[in-house]
């Protein structure tokens, strides 16, 4: 990566890249959507076609503070554990997150997902 007055020029994560990923099916990376988001962006998404993405972006910004941003389908949503903003400090995220994830009614989910 090229580095010209403190900015890179790279592809994205080029500068120290960390990587988790995790493979499931459409109707279970819909339903890990929703617990994400309660966004009705998202429900315009559902179900989730194949090769679907789910990613949780966390970068530093000025200050050296940590953040959170979520993506579906390379769309920026608001993530229910950043008080239902698109972009939130790590460490909120992480505490909202340790309170419990919140799953939407399994039930209701399915009838309105279903193909």
């Amino acid at each position: 990566a090229a580095r010209n007055n403190n900015t890179v020029k790279a592809t994205a994560g080029a500068e120290n890249p960390n990587y988790v990923l995790f493979w499931t099916n459409e109707d279970l990376l819909s339903l890990f959507a929703k617990s994400l988001s309660s966004d009705s962006e998202v429900d315009g998404l559902l179900p989730l076609p194949p090769s679907s993405t789910i990613i949780l972006e966390f970068t530093l910004d000025g200050s050296n503070n940590l953040n959170v941003n979520g993506f579906i389908n390379d769309q920026a949503v608001k993530l229910n554990d950043c008080a239902n903003q698109t972009t939130c400090l790590a460490s909120a995220f992480a505490t909202s997150l340790s309170q419990g994830i919140k799953v939407p009614d399994t039930a209701t989910f399915c009838k309105t997902t279903s193909k």
